[in-house]
């Protein structure tokens, strides 16, 4: 497997797709870098410091959208010139081509992340920027984040090695981010629900008359609530959209729900794989 991950290795870093990734991954940070700037410069003075931590969090979510371009049309390079079957006729085992293909992809993230690391840290210097929150619970956040995005990577590889068809899979890989960010949204909106509700039954003089508090029904408690939550944390859309708006009260259990996310996909990817005939 040494061999594998070092011809992959070789082949991702003279690929022209990989440096182009990266290069449009540092110029997406510079739209919510100057949102929040612009935001902070009303509500207080840069020159005395900004705290960027919202800005640096949007980074998840955008790095999963790229990342489902990205790791199609990289993996799809080896179905659509054979070289998977080559690697099958040197002797190389499936599982071993697999987690190869996987690890270089994941590779491919952390570098991206180092890439827009770098981008919001310049940015950050040059407008006095600062981290807002503690340390520790920054630490947690990064993890969460990096976690996150393995996730998404690993259901990437996944979908781009069972799927023969280069843009086939591109396809798939965008159709589920997007479904997921469809299914993690509707299942916020629930939980977003109050308990107690109050309606506007009038208007006096301009301002409104409010009608007694009453339970809402669309509530969702006990449970259900439970559920919905961990399903929310469970899928990467819901983690990286909390920690994009700064929301992740449960940010302590993203990773392990990520590393189950992660262990499920590749699992499944893996036997899949297995069993996949390779034209």
């Amino acid at each position: 497997m040494t061999n594998l991950l070092s011809a992959d290795w070789m082949r991702l870093r003279k690929s022209w797709l990989f440096w182009v990734t990266l290069a449009l991954a540092a110029l997406l940070t510079i739209p919510p870098f100057r949102a929040e700037l612009s935001e902070a410069g009303r509500i207080c003075d840069p020159s005395q410091g900004w705290a960027i931590d919202e800005a640096l969090f949007q980074a998840t979510m955008v790095h999963a959208m790229i990342l489902a371009a990205f790791v199609p049309l990289f993996l799809g390079v080896d179905t659509h010139d054979g070289t998977i079957r080559n690697k099958l006729i040197a002797g190389h085992r499936r599982s071993g081509i697999y987690l190869s293909d996987l690890l270089v992809c994941l590779l491919s993230a952390l570098c991206l992340a180092a890439v827009c690391a770098a981008a919001y840290a310049l940015q950050a210097f040059a407008t006095h920027g600062r981290i807002g929150m503690d340390l520790p619970h920054f630490a947690r956040c990064v993890l969460a984040s990096v976690c996150c995005v393995m996730g998404v990577v690993s259901l990437y590889v996944m979908l781009s090695l069972l799927i023969s068809s280069r843009a086939y899979a591109l396809l798939a890989c965008i159709a589920v981010f997007f479904a997921m960010i469809f299914i993690s949204g509707g299942l916020e909106r629930a939980l977003s629900q109050a308990e107690i509700a109050r309606d506007v039954v009038d208007f006096v003089n301009g301002e409104p008359v409010w009608s007694e508090p009453y339970r809402n029904p669309a509530y969702v408690g006990g449970w259900k609530r439970a559920v919905l939550e961990w399903l929310v944390d469970f899928l990467p859309t819901g983690q990286g959209s909390m920690l994009s708006n700064m929301e992740a009260e449960r940010v302590a259990r993203f990773p392990l729900q990520s590393a189950l996310f992660f262990l499920l996909t590749t699992g499944a990817g893996l036997l899949g794989f297995r069993k996949k005939e390779l034209k």
